[in-house]
């Protein structure tokens, strides 16, 4: 474990499927392929020779909140980023974004900030006319002026309830709450995920992660912790210190494959009673 610096911020990613894996945005002259990928299995393969290749999915927006939208590109120049209204019109788009090296090897980013005056956009990654096969990957839309770091979890934040989450061993009273200690950070969503503690169960909740690398690569994860009990230990002495505050976590990993579990973090809750953020 290691401590994080303050000043790295918590990103939530808003968008379903923002890796690609499951294939699920719309496509138009594009197909979702497993030739290049920045991270995970899948990449949108944007082909614009015969005209405007871009593929498009909506997302839930606050207005007058400022957000920010990226994504990775390799192979051909000229892609765009492009926000949209209810109505179709284009709100916000990036400047051309330019590729050079490698294709596959190669990654540039684009970035477009808006703010939005509907609670729905359609966001969209564009290969202009012209442009030869583009390659997209790594979507993050984010509150806030300025890119972050790509996370790569889905409903990261719990404000979807368990979707994209899988159990095991809960009972009744380990679900998705809102959350209403002082400590909870307020940037964050109200929605945490509590865990009733229970020394005979190892509960968990788990998202499962693809991720394109070689050996050497390192990942990290991390989440906002609080809890009111200390962990059941062998001769535990009552007396011991317990600082009741909420903590971040991070990990580093080194693997070809990332297994992620209970938000941006892993808890295991034997010995262990976790209340409400």
């Amino acid at each position: 474990m290691a401590a994080v610096s303050k000043t790295q911020s918590t990103v939530f990613n808003l968008l379903e499927d923002h890796g690609f894996e499951r294939c699920s945005w719309t496509a138009v002259n594009a197909s979702f392929v497993t030739t290049h990928a920045y991270t995970g299995k899948y990449s949108a393969k944007l082909s614009s020779a015969g005209g405007n290749a871009y593929v498009t999915t909506s997302a839930s927006v606050t207005s007058g909140q400022a957000y920010t939208l990226s994504a990775y590109f390799t192979g051909g120049d000229n892609a765009k980023l492009q926000v949209l209204d209810a109505s179709g019109t284009v709100i916000a788009e990036s400047d051309p974004v330019q590729t050079p090296g490698t294709t596959g090897t190669d990654w540039s980013r684009g970035v477009v900030t808006f703010i939005p005056e509907t609670s729905t956009v359609t966001v969209k990654l564009l290969a202009p006319s012209g442009n030869g096969t583009i390659y997209a990957d790594a979507v993050q839309l984010e509150v806030g002026r300025t890119p972050n770091r790509y996370n790569m979890l889905e409903n990261s934040d719990f404000s979807n309830g368990l979707t994209h989450y899988t159990t095991s061993d809960l009972e009744s009273d380990d679900k998705v709450i809102t959350g209403s200690n002082p400590s909870h950070p307020e940037a964050f969503s109200a929605k945490v995920f509590r865990f009733e503690g229970n020394p005979e169960k190892i509960k968990s909740i788990c998202q499962t992660i693809t991720v394109n690398g070689k050996k050497g690569d390192s990942y990290s994860f991390g989440g906002w912790v609080r809890t009111e009990a200390p962990a059941y230990v062998e001769g535990y002495n009552s007396n011991d210190e317990i600082n009741l505050i909420s903590h971040r976590l991070v990990i580093s990993f080194s693997c070809l494959q990332l297994f992620i579990t209970s938000g941006i973090f892993i808890i295991r809750s034997q010995h262990r009673e976790l209340s409400p953020c």
